[in-house]
């Protein structure tokens, strides 16, 4: 019997790394702006400066630049997300259509 990787994962590390195991492999269909994955993040109520950034749109720096936008201070830095949802709502443009 010839081990498959996903046996051998499951073999060594039980059946919560298959599921990260799978979770890490590349889908050339999933793949958003700047190659990576797009992220889901409905289910998440903090955010990290990165997953901040990936959220509005944005570089980290350019997130960390800006004053008006809470965050905790810490190690990492977290963002709420509806601190950030309101934050995009005040500042949207809504162009007029006439």
């Amino acid at each position: 019997m010839t081990a498959t990787p996903n046996s051998m994962i499951e073999g060594e590390l039980g059946q919560d790394a298959l599921a990260v195991a799978q979770d890490a492999l590349p889908y050339d269909h999933d793949v958003g702006r700047g190659g990576h994955r797009p992220q889901d993040f409905s289910a998440r109520t903090y955010l990290t400066t990165k997953e901040a950034a990936e959220y509005l749109r944005r570089s980290a720096s350019w997130l960390t630049r800006q004053p008006d936008i809470p965050y905790v201070w810490g190690i990492p830095n977290v963002y709420k997300r509806s601190d950030l949802d309101d934050w995009f709502e005040r500042h949207k443009f809504v162009p007029d259509v006439a």
